[in-house]
């Protein structure tokens, strides 16, 4: 069997060549094959025609399995987390587990593994095989866009992760993708329920892909990205910041000195999501102002920053 090994991963591993303009501390991988799912946006739905080798934006070459654990096993000080990203089909798994139990006995690493998974037993499994995290994704923040970009319901998909969380305390993740087509309201709320149960939360900006249902809708704009970064870096510290929307569920941010506010976006505006994440250009090209930071701002790049949301 193949994996999958995002672009940034390969090269750091060694696999393949290539420049890296910053470097990738989680060592990415995906199990092989189509969805079951037919997400929207996702270039691995079952109605997807994009290019195999893409996941998001982001290429994934296959690399055969003894070549990946033993450039894993050379180089694991070179990163602190493994990720393990599960494209639902037969056996998916299965597969998700003999890769931790490898992943396990390579190296010390935290393994997380990424998956769409349907009831709780499947997450206690994940878990018994090694898993550190287990990371079940939102991505649609809305009960009205749900069903129709991401298939099923969003409180039973949120009940799972609150659940699970409850059972697994510190070992259970998520995320959500801002853009597409949800309140500001909407997606503060969704934050604030998982953030209140200490589950990690990464953001996401949607990015069109070629070959998806949604190639051709637009990605958020850079200041609402920043607006939701803020609001839940607000919600994240427990600072009792009260969030006020208009009526079209636009977000209204309080007003925040401008000292404590170049304090938090430098915190803010970082990757989040499982400890030692930083995922550069998941939703961006290199030379582009990033919808995530992989590293500590420059004075500059706050200041660039400061005019966005002034704006």
């Amino acid at each position: 069997m193949k994996v999958r090994v995002a672009t940034g991963t390969a090269i750091h591993l060694g696999l393949r060549r290539g420049k890296l303009p910053s470097r990738p501390t989680t060592a990415h991988l995906l199990t092989p094959g189509k969805c079951t799912f037919d997400c929207a946006y996702c270039t691995k739905a079952r109605s997807s025609v994009s290019n195999p080798d893409f996941m998001c934006r982001i290429t994934w070459p296959a690399h055969s399995e003894r070549h990946v654990w033993d450039a894993l096993e050379e180089t694991s000080s070179a990163f602190t987390r493994i990720c393990i990203q599960v494209v639902n089909g037969p056996g998916c798994f299965e597969t998700a587990k003999r890769w931790t139990r490898e992943a396990k006995s390579r190296c010390d690493l935290p393994v997380s593994v990424e998956a769409r998974v349907n009831n709780p037993s499947d997450v206690a499994g994940l878990l018994r095989e090694g898993a550190d995290c287990v990371g079940l994704p939102l991505d649609v923040a809305s009960e009205r866009l749900h069903p129709v970009l991401r298939g099923g319901r969003l409180d039973e998909a949120l009940e799972l992760t609150l659940s699970s969380a409850d059972s697994f305390p510190g070992r259970i993740s998520t995320h959500i993708i801002v853009g597409l087509g949800e309140t500001d309201e909407e997606m503060v709320d969704v934050s604030r329920r998982v953030l209140e149960k200490d589950v990690p939360l990464a953001l996401f900006a949607f990015t069109p892909c070629k070959g998806t249902r949604l190639e051709n809708r637009d990605p958020p704009s850079l200041k609402r990205f920043r607006k939701i970064q803020l609001a839940t870096h607000l919600i994240a510290e427990d600072t009792g910041a009260r969030l006020e929307f208009d009526r079209a569920g636009g977000l209204i941010l309080p007003s925040i000195e401008e000292d404590n506010l170049i304090s938090m976006m430098g915190k803010a505006l970082l990757t989040r999501g499982c400890e030692g994440c930083n995922r550069p250009f998941y939703n961006e090209r290199p030379g582009c102002t990033p919808y995530n930071y992989p590293e500590t701002l420059t004075e500059e790049q706050i200041e660039e920053e400061m005019r966005v949301i002034r704006s």
